[in-house]
């Protein structure tokens, strides 16, 4: 599932391991075309535009939650997972480019729930993709080992979405009976990483319906999960424990939410001349191999006017600097906002910057 905050934590995250040098592609583009201060700027360019870092692999559509305060409950896309062999087109092709981020975050599903996703991971590290990260609700851990296919793969940051560390709390926010599951693959996650000396960052996000001062008091949290920050295995982000949840471009309603969470009341004001920084940087492949450039929100369908191209009818470079996205972004700084965007709360203004090669 993708959640509300953590495309936020994922690219501050970036940029701090940007500064530290640790996605220097060696050299600079001889062309290089500048533009305002913005907060995914950092990436890597071809030709002075910007390549999505991290790309997106949305390796499936399926989610085994059903959290209250996320449009995955009116998604009405056929479901399925992503092929190795879509997967293995579209990473070959960003890896060609010069990418060296790849996130399975997906906006639709959770990413442990691939069966195929340990293949998928050790491809992309055979391959020598320099980070890899994800974010899950964890209830599928522990399922099959998974906790060790994610360490032994080095994926560098991991990121558990959860509503703290209370039974009746997830049956409430997250709908299903899943806690027991969430928490014991959380513990096998962290011993395993101890034991194997691992340095993948894993991170636990919460979304509350209570402060997040009462959450840490709470007696599973105390005994099972400080623990296990104290040791340094895991950390709580607080920046990403919040109980103001965005819209969904308008699909979740205050009063679909149980009390003590509330929506994000103000729409962030778009500004004239300006794109949104998701559809500027981001990019996603989808299950079906669609480029996607937005992997943050959708209204009802995933298909929508944010999908771009398709890996299999044209190659991944020719989409991300396709005249179709240079058409995209030129209308949404005229004010023509696709539909998902309309009455979204996550907009990030962004200056127009990536254009088609020439």
């Amino acid at each position: 599932m993708k959640f509300s905050n953590l495309l936020d934590s994922l690219k501050q995250t970036g940029s701090r391991l940007v500064e530290r040098g640790s996605f220097s592609s060696g050299s600079e583009p001889a062309e290089t075309k500048t533009c305002d201060p913005d907060p995914f700027a950092g990436g890597i360019t071809i030709h002075g535009r910007m390549l999505p870092s991290p790309m997106f692999f949305a390796v499936g559509n399926i989610c085994n939650a059903n959290c209250v305060f996320c449009g995955y409950q009116y998604n009405v896309d056929k479901k399925g997972m992503m092929s190795f062999d879509t997967f293995q087109k579209g990473f070959d092709q960003y890896l060609e480019m010069g990418g060296d981020w790849i996130d399975f975050t997906t906006e639709s599903g959770d990413p442990l729930v691939d069966v195929g996703l340990r293949r998928k991971l050790t491809y992309a590290r055979e391959c020598g993709i320099k980070k890899i990260s994800l974010a899950t609700n964890g209830i599928l851990l522990s399922y099959k080992d998974q906790y060790k296919a994610l360490i032994d793969n080095e994926v560098d940051w991991i990121v558990i979405s959860t509503p703290g560390f209370d039974r009746d709390a997830y049956k409430r926010i997250y709908r299903v009976n899943k806690y027991d599951e969430v928490l014991e693959g959380i513990t096998q996650l962290a011993d395993y990483k101890q034991s194997r000396g691992a340095k993948s960052d894993i991170a636990i996000s919460m979304r509350l319906d209570r402060p997040v001062e009462a959450a840490l008091c709470e007696p599973d949290y105390v005994s099972r999960i400080k623990p296990l920050v104290d040791q340094g295995a895991i950390r709580v982000e607080l920046s990403d424990c919040i109980e103001s949840v965005h819209n969904w471009s308008g699909q979740i309603l205050e009063e679909d939410l149980p009390k003590g969470m509330s929506l994000i009341q103000e729409l962030p004001e778009k500004i004239a001349g300006h794109t949104c920084s998701n559809i500027q940087h981001s990019g996603a492949v989808m299950a079906n191999g669609d480029v996607r450039v937005c992997n943050c929100r959708y209204y009802k369908t995933e298909r929508d006017e944010l999908v771009v191209g398709n890996i299999h009818n044209a190659p991944l470079k020719d989409i991300l600097y396709s005249q179709e996205l240079a058409d995209l972004i030129d209308r949404t700084t005229r004010g023509d906002w696709p539909r998902t965007c309309v009455d979204c709360s996550f907009y990030q203004a962004s200056p127009t910057c990536r254009v088609p090669p020439n």
